[in-house]
């Protein structure tokens, strides 16, 4: 069975793609077990992603919508990405929406973009299967797959979500008000470890199908009109008290998309039938005032039903939208009837009535697509059907609060200490009095009464139908102030209006409405017990003021109720400012760095967190840093109670040189450390100072960054979040982040043929550059191979029309494209000499130069090269053999060139194939297998075919298939018996030999037997493993694992079960996954492919 490896990476391999379907439901297992609630759960993350698109943006605009990751399992996932579907296509094929870019605080991600061919699927950049191939991703041919890797070399649960900021374009040819769709997915590239093992970590991506149609989407609708609609009323717009002396403003803004032109465009606004229409106040275009129009208005003076109710604007003039979201204003005044358009009251015994409103567009427009249908008359506007575009209460008394820092105590901010003026306004309808009018203001704990500043004398101001009244409230006179007034501290304060008036009636008319004014104090600590662990207004509290009016209203009208026990309410909050953290890196190797920073492996990095506490109380502070792994890896950190600006030791931590809390408070913080999650948190506690200050906690720690490989050429960001509890155990979050970059160096092998003795042959693709033929001694080329030759022409051809008995010159290419500067170290090549090929009497004549032409040594005598491999000798501590990418001059380019003697049983053979890779290299002199960025040997391997006359001859590459066999009738419930049919088969004409076959079964099976064929079985709890010493060409292994199920599953059909082959000869294991079916196929044989 010939598996695509991304080992393999010429052209030859392309054709197995098909294996990929094959794959994915062991994807399913192992992200769905947490999903799907089975006891069996594995410890996995789980990648999970929330879109928040706009449901209707503009055609020909760009958009922005959100993507929020988190992960949501119960261990970190490494290497965390984003995969989208943009419908680029749209309705008619090319009209649809393309990405544009993609951050994270600012900081630009990085995205790859591929547009699904004819046949729908593309490999996706970087998520691999368990066989290491890149996985399938499926969607409408032409649409967009969007992949975005997180700047984050891990992610674990207890992570704050990432909001990634997506900008996408909408097409100028999107069909209008037809619906279309994003879909989207969460991974992590390397799984649940940082290695890139597939083989034994597989990717983890949720959902796992490669069908992206199945995937979560979220719909959105093209839109060519948006509209907003706002008022100048009180309360933000939203309330008004009833009659003619309560004029307010309306302002329609319609939005047009940028570049498009409406000719004879409309604005249309039925008014609802109790409101009066006053005067059209302007007409903008463009944010210009404008008379080009004709206007269509409703009556004044009295409301109006249809159709006397409609107010249109039609522009003379041809409009054109910008960017802009008012592209067109409509400006008016209007007020709230007493008396409907029906002759009913507007205000019932409720007090008030809600009044919805909404616009509409018309025009002309045809679309820039000849194949979508012009418009005239109704345009599209789908914010326009889907709600009212304003909600107005009218009501018979409105009341409004407002807070506000009156005099601050000189910390920026709502903080302790600072005085606030409140301030009461309330209106009074033109139809109504109000007796027995009281205002009852209740304010939360943590506030007092205040009256001895200046402008802090509580005080009104009303007008009403009798004239205006001025004065200030006599406390216990017409002002009553209880305190405490509860079990929770709160001060309570009744204003008695109508005592203030002289014991009268309001009267409204003449816009009757009125202000009252007093302060309050914020306190340093609260009067009554609080959740929290200290007295003090702590960091994050929310101060309350609720406010309401009660009394006797009583209409004027006929037919005007009376409203014994009116009460409306009203509030607003004060929230004591939160502490704001930052992060940088400070230092690298005790020097400061540049931003974004970049790392080596090996690095002290030296980070400094700030917190600024606008007041120094607060409860439970604690500061985590999400420390990204595998670039670092914290185990310990030890907390020196120094003030300094010098970078601290590895391992070390200490308060910076802008710190003024430690003086302030005595605090030192306990640092706790999870090295699961690869956090250390400084935890603070709680702090209440006797006073309001503000302080600045500061502090610096240094880790080592790992010599752990990790993505080539990716920026990563490394999270802060402070957590702090208000005196109300409510949590506030903040999160702060910086960016940093790993110079690592990054190989890439070739191999190719450059040279045969055969003048019948023909080596294609051609090469870049003339080699020397085999047998050659001198040097293999002349002039330079460098990156830049390399990107134009690659050097990995192969040989057709050999015979037996030609000399054939290959050449391995290792190429450096990482940035560490000073290259890679330590690397060791190793060939397969696969049957069919042979040493030539005179040797291989073995040449390792760089591509500049430098001459480089290496261990051992050239056959290691086919043994354990040759290493390449470094030329000095800090300079790699292999140097850090440069595009001309070619040292960053190893090559490798050796001769074979094609050597078969027979004359007439087929394609033979030659595979070499890199089995290590480093970043440092030295360390070796310590520190050896080749995780999975596979990824750094490339082959070389040398093709006869003869149809193809496979080398020894056994054939596996595997399927779970339900007895008819079953269901994969408790207590039922699977049966797992293997069969391993021999294709070729090449006998395997110390061949190895492997199951792991999974825990919610029981292994009962094993039946076999032939070989050796040994069982190790759920693994069996069975040795052939030998598998011949055409021979056919088969064994039976029979198991019983142990939980009860409706999803046991799409549980899997992997089996792997390894042999002697072979480069790496060979799997296959088999799944449970209740019959055979056809060919009473798994879901095998066929060589």
């Amino acid at each position: 069975m010939r598996i695509i490896r991304a080992t393999l990476i010429n052209h030859r391999v392309i054709k197995w793609g098909n294996y990929m379907s094959k794959v994915y439901t062991v994807l399913t297992l192992v992200v769905c077990l947490g999903v799907f609630g089975l006891s069996v759960v594995l410890a996995v993350p789980v990648p999970n992603l929330t879109l928040n698109v706009p449901s209707a943006p503009s055609i020909g605009e760009a958009f922005t919508f959100t993507a929020v990751f988190q992960n949501t399992g119960t261990t970190p996932g490494y290497g965390p990405f984003v995969d989208m579907v943009l419908p680029a296509t749209g309705a008619d094929g090319n009209d649809g929406v393309t990405f544009i870019s993609a951050q994270y605080l600012s900081i630009p991600l990085q995205a790859d973009v591929q547009t699904f061919p004819a046949g729908g699927c593309v490999s996706h950049p970087f998520a691999r299967d368990t066989s290491n191939q890149r996985l399938d991703v499926c969607g409408t041919p032409g649409d967009q797959l969007v992949t975005i890797r997180l700047p984050f070399g891990s992610f674990v649960p207890s992570q704050p979500p990432v909001e990634i900021e997506v900008t996408a374009q909408m097409s100028n040819l999107a069909d209008v008000g037809t619906a279309l769709a994003i879909q989207a997915r969460a991974g992590f590239e390397f799984g649940a470890d940082p290695l890139r093992n597939p083989c034994c970590d597989p990717v983890v991506v949720f959902p796992i199908e490669a069908d992206t149609s199945l995937w979560g989407s979220t719909s959105f609708t093209p839109a060519l009109i948006g509209a907003s609609k706002t008022s100048t009323a009180e309360e933000r717009g939203t309330e008004t008290a009833v009659g003619a002396n309560f004029v307010y403003q309306y302002t329609i803004n319609m939005n047009i998309p940028d570049g498009v032109t409406v000719n004879n465009f409309q604005v249309i606004d039925d008014l609802a039938n109790m409101l009066v229409f006053v005067s059209l106040d302007d007409v903008l275009v463009n944010g210009v005032s404008t008379g080009a129009y004709t206007a269509t208005l409703p009556p004044t003076g009295a409301p109006q039903n249809p159709p006397n109710n409609h107010l249109s604007i039609t522009l003379t003039n041809p409009i054109t939208g910008t960017l802009a979201d008012d592209d067109v204003q409509v400006v008016f005044s209007y007020y709230v009837a007493e008396v409907d358009a029906d002759g009913n009251p507007t205000i019932d015994v409720s007090g008030e009535r809600l009044i919805q409103n909404t616009v509409s567009a018309a025009g002309d427009w045809i679309p820039a697509d000849a194949r979508d249908d012009a418009f005239s008359g109704s345009l599209p506007c789908p914010v326009c059907d889907a709600a009212p575009l304003h909600a107005l209460w009218a009501r018979a008394m409105a009341l409004q609060k407002d807070s506000a820092v009156f005099i601050d105590n000189g910390v920026p901010g709502v903080n302790p200490g600072d005085i606030v003026q409140n301030t009461i306004v309330f209106q009074l309808a033109d139809n109504f009095t109000a007796a027995s009018l009281i205002i009852e203001d209740i304010f939360t704990d943590g506030l007092a009464f205040h009256d001895s500043s200046p402008g802090c004398t509580p005080s009104y101001n009303i007008t009403d139908s009798n004239g205006t009244s001025t004065g200030a409230f006599t406390i216990g006179s017409d002002l009553t102030i209880t305190s405490p007034f509860d079990a929770q501290g709160r001060t309570q304060l009744l204003f008695d209006v109508s005592a203030a008036l002289g014991g009268g009636s309001m009267v409204g008319g003449n816009g009757a409405d009125g202000t009252i004014t007093y302060c309050t104090v914020i306190l340093d600590d609260f009067l009554a017990p609080v959740p929290g662990n200290t007295p003090g207004v702590d960091l994050g509290d929310t101060l309350s003021n609720e406010a309401n009016v009660q009394g006797q209203l009583t209409g004027t009208n006929p037919g005007d109720p009376i409203i014994p026990n009116f009460r409306e309410e009203t509030g607003a909050d004060l929230e004591i400012e939160n502490g704001v953290p930052s992060k940088v890196i400070y230092a690298v190797n005790g020097v400061p760095c540049g931003v974004p920073c970049e790392l080596d492996p090996g690095d002290l990095v030296t980070y400094r967190i700030t917190y600024d506490l606008p007041t120094s109380d607060f409860d439970e502070l604690t500061l985590t840093d999400f420390l990204p792994l595998p670039v670092f890896a914290i185990s310990s950190m030890t907390f020196n109670d120094i003030i300094s600006g010098t970078a601290p030791g590895e391992n070390n931590a200490q308060f910076g040189p802008g710190d003024s809390f430690r003086a302030l408070s005595g605090i030192v913080p306990s640092v706790l450390i999870d090295s699961v999650n690869n956090t250390v948190t400084f935890d603070y506690g709680s702090y209440d100072h006797p006073t309001t200050v503000s302080s600045t906690i500061d502090i610096l720690f240094t880790v080592r960054t790992t010599n752990e490989p990790f993505a080539h050429d990716l920026t990563l960001v490394n999270q802060l979040m402070a957590n702090e509890q208000n005196s109300f155990n409510v949590t506030a979050q903040g999160v702060a982040a910086t960016a940093f970059g790993i110079r690592q160096p990054f190989l890439r092998v070739r191999k190719g043929v450059v040279g045969t003795d055969n003048p019948g042959s023909q080596i294609a693709p051609s090469l870049p550059l003339p080699f020397a033929p085999p047998g050659d001694p001198g040097a293999p080329w002349s002039g330079t191979i460098n990156s830049q030759l390399l990107d134009g022409t690659d050097i990995n051809a192969d040989v057709f029309n050999a015979d037996n008995g030609d000399l054939i010159r290959f050449a391995i290419i290792i190429e450096n494209v990482g940035d560490s500067p000073e290259g890679a170290f330590d690397i060791i090549v190793r060939d397969i000499l696969e049957p069919g090929f042979a040493i030539p009497p005179g040797g291989i004549n073995l040449t390792v130069r760089r591509g500049d032409g430098t001459v480089l040594s290496f261990n051992g005598n050239e056959l290691d090269l086919f043994s354990t491999g040759i290493e390449l000798v470094d030329p000095n501590a800090t300079e790699g053999v292999c140097q850090t990418y440069d595009l001309t001059s070619g040292g960053n380019i190893v090559v490798l060139t050796y001769d074979l003697l094609v050597q078969t049983d027979t004359d007439a053979f087929g394609r033979l194939t030659n595979t070499a890779g890199v089995t290590q290299y480093t970043y440092a002199d030295g360390l070796g297998a310590t520190a050896n960025f080749v995780s999975d040997g596979q990824v750094y391997a490339d082959g070389a075919d040398v093709n006869g006359d003869a149809p193809a001859v496979n080398i020894f590459d056994p054939a596996i298939s595997k399927i779970g066999f339900l007895l008819p009738g079953q269901l994969g419930i408790e207590g039922e018996q699977v049966e797992w049919i293997i069969t391993i088969t021999n294709p070729s004409n090449v006998t395997g030999y110390d061949v190895t076959i492997s199951d792991t079964l999974r825990p919610e099976l029981r292994l009962d037997r094993v039946e076999i064929s032939s070989g050796t079985a040994t069982i190790n709890g759920q693994t069996i493993s069975v040795y052939l010493p030998s598998l011949a060409p055409g021979e056919v292994v088969t064994m039976s694992v029979f198991t019983t199920v142990l939980v009860n599953s409706d999803r046991i059909g799409e549980i899997e079960n992997t089996v792997c082959a390894l042999a002697r000869d072979m480069i790496g294991e060979e799997c296959y996954i088999g799944r449970v079916v209740s019959t055979l196929p056809a060919t009473g044989e798994g879901f095998r492919r066929v060589p």
